[in-house]
């Protein structure tokens, strides 16, 4: 069986192509030869696929990239009425294992792995007297010799590191736990978390404890103003007057929502603001109110009247520059009085 390789063009040897009486034919054509795709029904080749006569009813056929474009098992048969001619079956392989078989040297890059020495066993492990240059893929077994260094990175080690005596440039992954002591750390650490109760006061350096206050206090306040904490009920400064004076000349403004009982008391009453209660009460409206109570009142007790002793009593007097008139319309015996109506001019 012929090797192919996927999905690319390969000529091979097709023929001898012989007629009904066993005599070589020399013309046959390229739609007479068709295809078989593992064990599938016969099929055309591609259209760019070529059938050359080469000698003796023997053809060089050219199958296109299309026609091996499926690994396994390939048949190419002659379909040309009373001619005939042998199949010709090809095993078509990825394009690796073709050029490890097929293309490339052995012990060279892409190519098969010749044994230098004798194999041993067969159980996944090599015994080699020379080095192993480079591995590229994965060893999932177990490496009992040394390994001298490795440059590139080392994926994961599921199993436990009996001792690493050179330096270890990284560990990305976590790390179990450390039996030994570790000697000295040079480049920076990023821990995860702390046992609990291991750093105390030795172990805090003044820089370290002076960078803490550091940030308590240059903490931003409103981050820091949920109700029912310190925080939420400390008073804080709206900007950065953060220094109060309260003597000589210095005052403290505040806004005031509300007084205990009796904390304004006569002292603490200047009488300028006496003064300014007074001017507000004394306004020219409340004046007004109060200047014609006081004519309508004298107007009864001191005004003249008219018509004395009648159901319809009319009292009059001038005060305060107006005249005040109280007129009433329902004066009985017994002295009630009803229906009064109050006049200023």
């Amino acid at each position: 069986m012929l090797f192919a390789k996927l999905s690319t063009d390969k000529t091979i040897v097709f023929g001898p192509v012989l007629d009904s009486t066993g005599a070589a034919v020399t013309s046959e054509v390229v739609a007479s030869v068709k295809i078989m795709k593992n064990g599938a029904s016969a099929a055309a080749l591609d259209a760019a696929a070529t059938l050359t006569h080469s000698a003796t009813g023997v053809y060089l056929l050219l199958l296109k990239a299309a026609d091996i474009s499926a690994v396994g098992e390939v048949t190419v048969v002659l379909n040309s009425g009373t001619n005939s001619a042998s199949a010709v079956r090809l095993n078509v392989l990825p394009a690796t294992v073709y050029d490890a078989i097929v293309t490339n040297a052995v012990n060279a890059t892409g190519g098969l792995v010749g044994a230098t020495a004798a194999i041993t066993t067969m159980a996944g492990v090599i015994a080699t007297a020379t080095n192993i240059t480079a591995i590229t893929g994965n060893i999932t077994g177990n490496l009992s010799g040394s390994v001298g260094s490795v440059t590139g990175a080392v994926g994961s080690v599921t199993g436990a590191v009996g001792s690493v005596t050179g330096a270890v440039g990284s560990v990305t992954g976590a790390v179990g736990s450390v039996t030994g002591a570790v000697g000295s750390v040079t480049a920076a650490v990023t821990v995860g978390t702390i046992n609990a109760n291991v750093v105390n006061a030795s172990a805090l350096a003044a820089d370290a404890v002076a960078e803490i206050a550091d940030g308590i206090w240059d903490e931003a306040t409103s981050g820091h103003t949920t109700a029912g904490t310190y925080g939420g009920r400390i008073v804080r400064a709206t900007n950065s007057n953060v220094e109060v004076q309260i003597t000589g000349s210095n005052h403290v403004a505040a806004d005031v929502h509300a007084f205990q009982t009796d904390v304004i008391d006569s002292s603490a009453i200047a009488a300028s603001a006496v003064t300014e209660i007074q001017s507000g009460l004394a306004t020219a409206a409340n004046l007004l109110i109060v200047s014609d109570g006081v004519g309508f009142l004298t107007s009864v007790l001191l005004g003249t009247i008219s018509d004395a002793g009648t159901a319809g009593e009319t009292y009059v007097i001038t005060f305060g520059g107006a005249t005040y008139t109280l007129d009433y319309t329902g004066l009985d015996a017994t002295g009630n009085r009803t229906g009064v109506t109050r006049t200023k001019v």
